[in-house]
């Protein structure tokens, strides 16, 4: 039986979330976030260059994964406002699950390091 590989950086993104929601930006200093994530700290630096790196690819996986299970079960029969209600509830739901990516989100989106808003 062979084990699975470990993503490491996957980790680390793990690891930098659960920080920053937990500690703020200060209180995740690139070697917490190795520690937390059970790697050396320059393992965290071959998969990003810098905690701004870090913290911008956290960042969009964070939203990914808040946008996939918003929409996860949506009922494109439904009139517009069952639609607009079932995703709501499917992102209350997914935050509450993961409060550490609700706190993240928030920490980040009022930081200076927040991506612009897309237009569209």
């Amino acid at each position: 039986m062979t084990a699975q590989p470990v993503d490491r950086a996957a980790a680390v993104r793990s690891a930098m979330r659960a920080l920053v929601a937990r500690n703020g930006f200060h209180g995740a200093s690139m070697s917490a976030v190795a520690s937390q994530a059970g790697v050396a700290t320059g393992t965290a630096y071959t998969h990003f260059a810098s905690k701004e790196d870090l913290v911008l690819a956290a960042y969009a996986e964070t939203k990914a994964q808040f946008s996939t299970a918003a929409m996860a079960g949506l009922d494109t029969n439904a009139e517009a406002g069952a639609q607009f209600h079932g995703i709501w509830l499917a992102a209350y739901r997914h935050l509450k699950t993961n409060p550490d990516h609700a706190s993240f989100l928030l920490q980040v989106d009022h930081s200076p390091i927040a991506p612009p808003p897309t237009r569209r």
